[in-house]
């Protein structure tokens, strides 16, 4: 492989791992969110609704 044609993939900027949210309705427990992992890099834009 031509070293000069490799590329390195730099830190992520923001980063979430094994992100839970349970909302408690009555005696129902519901999972919104179950074990989610996120990485942004630089230039990149994401939204949560």
């Amino acid at each position: 492989m031509n070293l000069s044609t490799q590329k390195i993939t730099p830190p992520p900027v923001f980063q979430l791992s094994n992100v839970t949210k349970t909302y408690q309705m009555g005696e129902v427990n519901v999972d919104a969110l179950r074990g989610i992992n996120i990485e942004l890099y630089c230039g990149e834009l994401a939204v949560l609704i």
